[in-house]
């Protein structure tokens, strides 16, 4: 649970890499925490993967933005009344 609070509060880049090395059979992903303290993902031929995580990153900020929106939304109908 540590770990994936971790990554909540960071930007994450995901990136999908699709290859013909013979060096890389399978799917692969590697995580590296960046001296910036952003993340980034990488996916190697692994579409379905990608897809998963990009979507679900998606969600998750556009549901992180929508809260934050909400919030302001209610201190403004406060400072109005």
């Amino acid at each position: 649970m540590e770990s994936l609070s971790v990554l909540k509060d960071k930007l994450i880049e995901i990136v999908m890499v699709e290859t013909e090395n013979i060096f890389s059979k399978g799917s692969l992903f590697n995580v590296d925490f960046k001296n910036d303290d952003s993340v980034q993902i990488t996916i190697i031929n692994d579409r379905r993967t990608f897809d998963l995580l990009s979507n679900t990153w998606k969600r998750h900020k556009s549901k992180k933005e929508n809260e934050e929106n909400n919030k302001r939304n209610v201190h403004n109908q406060l400072n109005l009344s």
